[in-house]
């Protein structure tokens, strides 16, 4: 991770302490979303949070109805606001179930873990070169990297939630598909 970027780790709790007082307890929050600067906003992180209902190897989930944007140089709060399906430029009912989580079968709450942190060594290694931080003058060389995130991100993330993922970080997303190929 480039010195002047938080650790994705640390974001993510980062992510969930920084909002406890805005965010209902029972929300699940997403995994980390890139977003890029653009004229008027800075680089961010975003998290969505989800109104849902854990139960015994399932967790049930409403489309998300907040979402919070970290600093990912200093870990800074940056703003958090209600959002609704529309804003992804999705049209589910915005408090009806989307869908189920629960691990692939065969994956344990300890490898779902241990996979959830190479995922975050991954954002580290690649956040920097898609912000710009870290020259790529050769960007085969961050192929296979990509293409592991990608497997990874598939296994771990919440597949209800995957066009949000995608609507919210297209940017890094296909960034990050381009760079697999």
């Amino acid at each position: 991770m480039s010195e002047s970027m938080q650790s994705f780790s640390k974001m993510m709790a980062l992510g969930r302490t920084l909002t406890v007082d805005q965010v209902p307890e029972q929300s699940r929050q997403s995994l980390p979303v890139p977003v890029p600067a653009r004229q008027d906003r800075p680089l961010r992180v975003a998290f969505m949070f989800c109104p849902a209902q854990a139960l015994p190897g399932v967790t049930r989930m409403a489309p998300p109805n907040q979402m919070a944007w970290l600093d990912p140089r200093s870990g800074a709060l940056l703003g958090i606001r209600p959002v609704t399906p529309t804003s992804f430029g999705q049209s589910h009912p915005p408090r009806e179930p989307l869908g189920e989580f629960r691990l692939a079968q065969g994956v344990t709450a300890e490898s779902y873990l241990a996979l959830r942190e190479r995922l975050f060594q991954l954002y580290d290694h690649l956040f920097p070169v898609w912000a710009g931080e870290t020259p790529a003058p050769e960007q085969a060389r961050w192929g296979p990297s990509a293409r592991e995130f990608l497997q990874i991100f598939g296994q771990v993330s919440e597949s209800p939630l995957i066009p949000y993922y995608y609507s919210l970080g297209k940017d890094f997303f296909d960034w990050m598909r381009a760079l697999a190929r």
